[in-house]
């Protein structure tokens, strides 16, 4: 192998396990009251860029009701579906995610079944940057009664780029909530919260600590997705040398 084809070869080879560095572009939330029937919610979000990773956290508050649809922009798949012991009395969380293929300035959840305990609806919406909607380990859930902190077992990510993404619901405020240092808020209630964390360049097993002053049962489920590859086209340096043609490599 002489040096020229030594060096493409190598140039391939990064480009096949090049990653985008994972980010959060926007998030928003929002709440609906709709007791007695289905209901609708929409979530208004900047709009969203084709090739992004979207995901959506659903809190309700009965195990009467069930996501019928989720719609704005891509295929959304559901990850992980909780329901409390109590049957939902005090709620169920559900995780969708997709990659935009085109861009919507609204995501849109559909809530078939009555909500028997009164309880409001929240859908958070993430998009991130450098991300896909491919699940890089396994999903886990926790729940506890009359406690002031729970730890959601760790999950340990197969690549070295992992957006992990954390849904909250609570049986009444908590009092003052502190949350776990390596995580960030996109959305905070009194019942309900929803947190992320990104982790660029490694693949360290990640779990989920919060504490509250308040007793409250609570429950959590936490997902974690993956990187997506740099797209682009490299092509040959060498070739500008005056040596062989120019050879892109898309990926």
């Amino acid at each position: 192998m002489n040096f020229r084809t030594l060096a493409f070869a190598l140039l391939a080879l990064l480009s096949a396990n090049a990653h985008a560095a994972i980010a959060l572009v926007n998030s928003a939330s929002e709440t609906t009251d709709n007791y007695t029937t289905d209901a609708t919610a929409v979530v208004t979000v900047p709009a969203t860029t084709i090739g992004n990773l979207v995901v959506v956290v659903v809190q309700y508050a009965s195990v009467n009701r069930t996501v019928s649809s989720v719609t704005g922009g891509a295929t959304y798949a559901s990850l992980h579906r909780h329901v409390d012991s109590n049957g939902g009395e005090s709620g169920v969380l559900e995780i969708f995610a997709g990659v935009a293929t085109s861009s919507v300035t609204s995501i849109t959840v559909v809530l078939s079944g009555n909500d028997a305990f009164g309880g409001s609806s929240r859908t958070t919406a993430l998009e991130f940057s450098g991300a896909t909607a491919t699940e890089i380990g396994t999903s886990v859930d926790q729940e506890v009664t009359s406690a002031t902190a729970f730890t959601l077992g760790s999950i340990t990510p197969s690549t070295t780029d992992t957006v992990f993404v954390v849904g909250i619901f609570l049986g009444g405020n908590p009092g003052t909530w502190t949350e776990d240092s390596d995580f960030t808020t996109a959305f905070s209630s009194n019942t309900g919260r929803v947190v992320y964390r990104i982790q660029n360049a490694n693949s360290t097993a990640q779990d989920y600590t919060p504490s509250w002053t308040t007793t409250r049962n609570a429950q959590a489920v936490m997902v974690a997705l993956g990187s997506a590859a740099a797209g682009g086209t490299i092509v040959n340096p060498l070739s500008r040398r005056g040596g062989a043609a120019a050879h892109p490599i898309t990926h």
